[in-house]
């Protein structure tokens, strides 16, 4: 080809990708068009009540956890603890019931006030004490020795209560007694209060004889601490109503008794 003829071939190139372009260009501007529409339908912006949903959700602090849970307890309480009584309290097994005469036991210790006797009392025998639920707890020796109820410590050594209420108590050796509990005592009738407490907080003790004058020609088997008396139309054994609670008959100042309820009733053992 001559070397003239070049100019005019790179022109003719030019003119037929001018002319492409061109045709192009509406496409392109629809295009663009096409953009701008899709960008324009997008949806609004969502609402502060949207905002907020969206925010995430920010973990409680320990801090708060365990405040919650304190005022939970304080309004409904913790649902795991068991309750023993229909209002969430607590009573012993072994309690009384509200108005009921409580069973207990009495017997000596460290404050007691213990004679040392060098004879034995019981060398003409033992009795189970009819002050005691216990059959291992006797009586033994003149009345005026007021041994009314009796337990071997170590070896053949007795202990004695002579008076509950100043809480006094006698010590001697008793071979006899020993050899007696060993062959087994009998048993014989109810066993008695040795002390009880009145619903006023009185307490009253047993006394080993009468002569005392009551009212009415009755018989007084107990008597308190504050020089009142408890009395019955027969002997020591009726003088207490055992019902729930036990109630008794006590005289003030030897004048007309008065049913009176017992709050505790104490037996001579352990």
């Amino acid at each position: 080809m001559p070397r003239s003829s070049a100019p005019s071939v790179r022109a003719a190139l030019l003119r037929r990708r001018l002319l492409t372009l061109l045709a192009a260009l509406p496409l392109l501007l629809l295009g663009v068009s096409a953009c701008g529409g899709a960008a324009e339908e997008r949806p609004s912006a969502p609402t502060s009540g949207a905002e907020e949903s969206a925010t995430p959700t920010e973990s409680p602090s320990p801090t708060s956890i365990e405040a919650t849970r304190a005022g939970d307890d304080a309004e409904t309480g913790d649902p795991t603890e068991p309750e023993d009584g229909a209002d969430g309290s607590t009573t012993p097994d072994d309690a009384p019931a509200p108005g009921s005469t409580e069973l207990t036991t009495l017997w000596v210790d460290d404050s007691w006030t213990i004679e040392e006797r060098e004879d034995d009392p019981c060398a003409f025998g033992a009795a189970v004490s009819p002050y005691s639920e216990q059959d291992d707890v006797f009586t033994c020796g003149a009345t005026a020795d007021s041994l009314l109820a009796c337990m071997l410590e170590e070896g053949d050594t007795a202990v004695c209560i002579t008076n509950p209420l100043e809480r006094t108590a006698m010590r001697f050796d008793s071979p006899t007694a020993r050899d007696a509990l060993d062959a087994g005592l009998e048993v014989e009738g109810e066993p008695i209060p040795m002390t009880v407490e009145l619903a006023d907080g009185a307490l009253c003790a047993t006394v080993s004889h009468d002569h005392d004058t009551h009212w009415d020609g009755k018989f007084s088997w107990y008597r308190c601490e504050d020089g009142s008396e408890l009395l019955t139309d027969e002997d020591i054994t009726h003088t207490f109503d055992e019902g729930d609670p036990w109630t008794v008959q006590r005289s003030v100042d030897t004048g007309a008794p008065e049913e009176t309820t017992v709050a505790v009733v104490a037996f001579a053992g352990v």
